[in-house]
């Protein structure tokens, strides 16, 4: 006998180009089919999953600030349900990428300061000492903690030398990685 339709379908948008989603389980299922659309276009096949016990997915790839509708079936070697109920969720807004970033030498380091970025909940500050080769995570800054003034940072890690700094803001989920212009700056201890 065909499977019954999967029920419970959930969704949360995981960044701005990706959706978790999950359904309950269907007894005899022996794989899901998972379908989605945009707007008023064709479905089309997401994802396919052979473990009857697998019943998440992670959609990724997907455009930022964008509403999806998907659906979900199960199957098994008697046939195929019908599609569960369409369930539709956005995908989250991409965060503009900060901007105006400065560093500025100090007697032990470097100040860097930047634009607020609306939206952010955290900043990441990079640096990188061979040209932008590879860069460290220096250091996290919450966005709460400078309630509405300048975000800025002492780094006093660093040693003499030229340094390239980046910076990256980060939505609640620290997921979003969009990343400033770089800046060099001289820093002498």
């Amino acid at each position: 006998a065909s499977p019954e339709t999967p029920t419970g379908l959930t969704s949360t948008a995981q960044t701005a180009n990706s959706i978790a989603l999950s359904w309950n389980a269907v007894s005899g299922a022996s794989l899901y089919e998972l379908q989605m659309k945009t707007g008023s276009g064709q479905w089309r096949d997401v994802d396919v999953s052979e473990f009857t016990n697998d019943t998440t997915a992670n959609v990724t790839g997907l455009a930022a600030n964008t509403p999806y509708e998907f659906q979900v079936r199960a199957k098994n070697f008697g046939g195929e349900s019908d599609w569960s109920s369409a369930l539709t969720q956005a995908t989250i807004t991409a965060l503009a990428k900060p901007t105006n970033l400065t560093a500025t030498p100090t007697g032990n380091g470097a100040k860097l300061t930047w634009d607020t970025v609306n939206g952010a909940a955290a900043y990441k500050i990079y640096r990188s000492a061979d040209g932008g080769k590879t860069f460290i995570l220096v250091s996290t800054r919450l966005a709460k903690n400078f309630n509405g003034k300048t975000p800025y940072f002492n780094d006093t890690s660093a040693e003499s030398g030229s340094f390239i700094y980046a910076i990256r803001a980060y939505d609640s989920s620290l997921s979003n990685t969009t990343r400033s212009d770089e800046v060099t700056a001289t820093v002498t201890v």
